[in-house]
């Protein structure tokens, strides 16, 4: 199951990438409304255009650098199993179920969205869109219901605190490494050793990794830690905490996304000309997912000195990042490179024909071919419609009311 499991968290990126194509280049080519005398506005050049795709394009990116580092995490743990040590099985099943939660739902949604922003053509057969969110809609059950795996990894965070804050001996891995760096924390000690936003403007920590990271892993393991004393130390049951665990489990995994990310990023030579367009995709992704849910983010410790106004300022860093990403849309779904015949989509055509397409289409349809469609026209009005109007002369079918 855990193979099962990481196979799907590995695809998710893949799947979300292939609708992200189809919904770019359209709206890139889509033009309504605009200043009169002017040109038609380009459907991608909205702002809430631009805030419903573009983070859905950086989470593309971000799942498919996550997998690589998950694929070589995986087989470091199965090598460690073939030579009987099973270290680092507890960690894998809690990740890899959330991961596949978490790619899954990000990816079915952003599927979905990505046919909303298409409009109506977006439901069309057209499209390529309804197939894909179709088979794809399953992997939120199979190996797995979400809600359920969302349990397993929350279970399996409580119980990691619980250790630690024991002083028992607990294994060192991602997921570990930041529970121990904040349940551990020495209050007497300097909070930039612990907290490295602290001090930074909205701009500058929107900018740095490590305190996008450093943010993301405090928010998950403090909701962690509360949860963890609410079942270990004041004994409320882990079965009225299910709710909290489906936000626990969410930024766990969130964070654990963009670690993987950032070391698939930094495996690039300082100046390659792709690291500044990948570092934005990283800090849309980042920014995403602390602003959220911006209530979590209110009910941390005072100890990361997180006030309203860095919040609200974060939030305006989201937006201001998501417009710099703007005149890298089209490039960055054509470096995907999913061809034409993948994507047996009208909308998301490389050349951008997406209205000859169309039409192509359509008049290769059997109902609407010359000498074939009349034919259907007429057996199925014969059929079906005929009965339909006629049958209520003569008093046959008619209502007693």
């Amino acid at each position: 199951m855990v193979e099962v499991r990481a196979r799907i968290a590995r695809n998710m990126g893949n799947v979300l990438a292939h609708a992200v194509t189809v919904a770019t280049r359209y709206t890139a080519v889509r033009r309504q409304f605009g200043e009169a005398g002017k040109p038609e506005t380009p459907v991608l050049d909205y702002g809430i255009v631009q805030y419903r795709l573009i983070p859905l394009l950086a989470k593309a990116y971000a799942m498919l650098g996550m997998s690589h580092e998950f694929t070589a995490q995986y087989r470091n743990c199965v090598a460690a199993i073939e030579a009987n040590n099973f270290e680092f099985l507890k960690d894998m099943h809690a990740v890899s179920c959330g991961l596949k939660r978490w790619s899954s739902d990000t990816a079915v949604y952003g599927v979905d969205t990505s046919r909303h922003l298409c409009g109506g053509h977006g439901f069309s057969q057209f499209s390529g869109l309804n197939e894909h969110f179709a088979e794809n809609y399953q992997t939120m059950i199979v190996e797995g219901d979400n809600y359920l795996l969302a349990q397993q990894t929350s279970r399996y965070l409580i119980k990691m605190i619980d250790s630690i804050k024991k002083g028992e001996k607990v294994s060192s891995n991602d997921t570990v490494d930041a529970l121990c760096h904040y349940v551990s924390t020495n209050k007497s000690a300097n909070v930039s050793n612990f907290y490295s936003w602290v001090g930074k403007s909205s701009r500058q920590i929107s900018s740095d990794k490590q305190a996008l990271l450093s943010l993301l892993g405090f928010k998950f393991v403090s909701i962690a830690e509360k949860m963890s004393d609410d079942v270990y130390i004041k004994g409320h049951l882990f079965e009225d905490k299910l709710v909290v665990a489906q936000s626990l489990a969410t930024s766990h995994s969130e964070f654990i996304v963009c670690l993987y990310f950032d070391r698939h990023i930094n495996k690039l030579p300082s100046n390659s000309p792709l690291r500044p367009v990948l570092d934005l995709l990283f800090a849309v992704s980042a920014l995403s997912f602390l602003t959220r849910n911006t209530g979590e983010l209110y009910s941390l410790p005072e100890s990361g000195q997180i006030t309203s106004q860095l919040v609200t300022d974060l939030e305006s860093e989201y937006l201001e990042k998501i417009k710099l990403l703007r005149p890298q849309a089209v490039p960055l779904v054509d470096a995907f490179g999913i061809s034409d015949e993948q994507l047996n989509s009208s909308l998301g055509r490389y050349d951008g024909k997406v209205y000859e397409d169309y039409m192509q289409r359509a008049l290769n349809e059997p109902l609407n071919r010359d000498g074939t469609g009349d034919e259907i026209r007429k057996r199925f009005f014969e059929k079906y419609i005929g009965p339909t109007l006629h049958g209520g002369k003569g008093g046959a079918g008619v209502s007693k009311l």
